[in-house]
Order: C-alpha cells, then structure tokens, then sequence
C-alpha cells in the first residue's frame, strides 16, 4: 500500500511541476517576474506544492523498497520471531533457554538472531517476573510506548517517524535476568529503514530518549 501511495504521489508531483514549468516556458503574456499577477502566483503555488508531493513520493518508494529488502532478510532467518516467545503464557524469552520463567513451560531450544543493530542491557531481576514484567510495561506505557508486531516480534513502540526516528524497545526474560534490547528506526509508520543501536551522534535525541525509558526500568527492578 506504501508503494502505491508513494508511485500515486511521485505521478501527481512530477504532472504538477511539469505542467507548471511548461506554462512558464510557453506563456508569454506574462513576464513571471515580480511583482506577480494572480495567475502567475497561483502556477508558482502549483508548482512548489508540486515538488513537495514529487518529493514525498519519491521517499515514501524508497522507504518501501528498504523495509521489503529487510523484511526478505528476516523471513530468510529460521526461529525468528514468535519462536522466541512462549507458547503458554506469551512472554518474551532469551534464546537458548528451555524452559519459560513464567509458567515453567518446556521450551524448543531457540536459536538467536544476530542481524539486529540494537544495543543490549541485562537487568538482573530482584522481584518475581510477573512483578518486574507488570512494572516494566507500566513505565513503557508511561512514556507512551504501545505494544505492536514488529517483523515477527512482540516490541514496544513510540513515535510515527514523522518528525523523529521512530523508538523500540523489546523485554525478554530468564529467569533471573530481564533482558532490555533499544533501537530507533528512520522511516514512516511501519515502512522503516535499518536499526540503529542507541550509541553514536545519529538521532540522537531519539536514542537518547530510549535509554532514559531504559533506565527508568533499571531502576525500578
């Protein structure tokens, strides 16, 4: 759908401009210098609006191209995703452990993925982990993040990528660690670019807000 919108933006952008500079080239009865006439002013809105529309477009295919080359990348790894989570109770699990924290159901041993750009933090659990996971998404919820699918996995959310990058956080558990894995994500909505762990000058008012979230949680368990 991303794709289309985009293609349907980038075709109105590029007929606005061109209808725009070819009225100025054959127009003659006007000099389109200023001070402007009406007409002149109205064929120069159409053609900035244009270009703004032509350049929409144009991210918005880019953005789709990059998100489906990520998503074949994913979909190409096996026991991505779901498998890393228990089938009983639903909660986020580390690879390589057998049996879930929670309910103590016994687990396929889980492969770990290693193509994410993410930055990892083992938070030592002192509280039961019903209590340390009803902690961690109260303060998620706090700060507006939202529980959503994310290429397979269970993550929480922030932001649409319309002014800032968008922000991830994603819990896992062992039974004595919680494990806190940040990223933020160029794009828009759910069309997004490559991660980004929370280190370096790069959007870093987003990284740095992630961490905040993150030792929030730190210093709650």
């Amino acid at each position: 759908m991303i794709t289309v919108i985009g293609y349907i933006l980038t075709t109105l952008g590029f007929g606005g401009l061109a209808y725009s500079l070819f009225t100025v080239n054959t127009n003659k009865r006007y000099s389109w210098t200023s001070p402007f006439s009406s007409f002149e002013k109205t064929i120069i809105a159409v053609a900035i609006i244009s270009f703004i529309i032509l350049l929409v477009g144009i991210i918005m295919v880019i953005f789709s191209f990059v998100k489906k080359k990520n998503e074949d990348k994913l979909n190409s790894l096996k026991n991505l995703g779901n498998n890393n989570k228990c089938p009983n109770c639903g909660l986020n699990v580390t690879a390589g452990i057998n049996e879930c924290p929670r309910c103590h159901q016994k687990l396929i041993i889980l492969t770990e993925v290693f193509i994410m750009a993410r930055t990892i933090i083992n938070l030592p659990l002192r509280n039961s982990v019903d209590e340390s996971y009803n902690t961690t998404v109260n303060i998620l919820q706090a700060n507006g993040f939202k529980e959503v699918s994310y290429n397979g996995e269970t993550v929480w959310k922030k932001g649409t990528g319309l002014l800032t990058a968008m922000q991830y956080i994603k819990i896992e558990f062992t039974d004595t660690t919680l494990v806190v894995s940040g990223w933020v994500q160029a794009g828009v909505g759910s069309v997004g670019g490559n991660e980004m762990a929370l280190n370096g000058i790069v959007a870093a008012v987003p990284k740095k807000s992630v961490m905040k979230v993150i030792e929030q949680i730190k210093a709650s368990l």
